[in-house]
């Protein structure tokens, strides 16, 4: 787009991501995951595509949690795939979204813990973040975004490895666990902290996504953002709470009542909205419309 991604951030008073990819990959009778890049390119392009029909304005790369670390849980084969996996999610992205939308390159958690909980050092984090964000970046997407983060540490060393491999936007939502007490991740960061830090890192937009709140309990984490910076804040909450459904989570909240919890996190501030888990296209067309009758676009 001509417009300057770090502009349209920052100027933008409502800004329309994509929700789950995960979500509507198992719709179409898939496992989700960053492995269909190659595998299924064809659905998950159709996923990018859907989000881009009905008004997406930034979509989001299908390369969460590919990086080194948490692939070496997965299997030998994944790993040595990894660059390749990372470089086809972002160009089946890039090239639908071409001069009509933004593309943000997509780096989750490592799903492991540093020391002293875990055996990772944060240099071995570090590594691993800048080899997927250097990827990304050779294949020009607009943005980094660094989701579904709980530990402000592992956080940091991300937006670290972002910064160092290149000069564009750097996104962060982190997924909290609870409201109470300043609101918390489930390592304890508050929201207090999380903000203060991501501010001094040079963060350009941040905010909430996945974790255990519903939209309305996320309007409320946007709120205690407000009032500490004037940075644009991001709402990425999944369709609900999960309700267990033989055996499995399932995200159920409809795409009318997602929509009312979602005009609350505007409401108390955010500027850039969205969806996680459970979320489809058809969620985030209600976000859409409320943009159109908002701002009359």
């Amino acid at each position: 787009m001509a417009l300057d991604f770090y502009d349209f951030l920052t100027h933008e008073k409502l800004i329309i991501f994509d929700g789950g990819t995960g979500t509507r990959l198992i719709e179409l009778g898939l496992e989700p995951g960053s492995g269909n890049n190659l595998a299924n390119p064809e659905l998950v392009q159709q996923v990018h595509k859907e989000y881009l029909e009905i008004g997406s304005q930034v979509i989001t790369t299908n390369t969460l949690t590919a990086n080194r670390i948490y692939f070496q849980s997965q299997s030998e084969e994944k790993l040595n795939q990894l660059r390749k996996i990372n470089e086809v999610g972002a160009r089946l992205a890039k090239d639908l979204a071409r001069n009509d939308a933004f593309v943000v390159g997509d780096l989750g958690p490592t799903g492991q813990l540093l020391e002293p909980y875990g055996t990772f050092t944060e240099e071995e984090f570090y590594k691993a973040y800048l080899e997927q964000a250097r990827t990304l970046a050779e294949c020009e997407v607009d943005g980094f975004l660094i989701e579904t983060v709980y530990d402000l540490r592992e956080a940091l060393i991300a937006v670290q490895a972002c910064k160092d491999a290149a000069p564009i936007p750097i996104l962060v939502t982190f997924s909290f666990h609870t409201v109470d007490k300043g609101g918390r991740t489930v390592m304890g960061n508050s929201v207090n902290d999380i903000v203060k830090a991501l501010v001094a890192n040079g963060v350009t937009a941040f905010g909430a996504n996945c974790g255990s709140l519903a939209p309305e309990e996320v309007a409320e984490i946007i709120k205690m953002m407000r009032v500490l910076t004037t940075h644009p804040l991001i709402a990425q909450p999944n369709a609900g709470k999960p309700v267990e459904k033989n055996g499995t989570n399932v995200y159920d909240l409809s795409p009318e009542e997602f929509h009312i919890g979602m005009e609350k996190c505007f409401d108390n501030g955010a500027s850039i909205l969205g969806g996680c888990c459970g979320t489809t296209f058809r969620h985030i067309e209600q976000l859409k419309k409320f943009r159109d009758q908002k701002f009359r676009c």
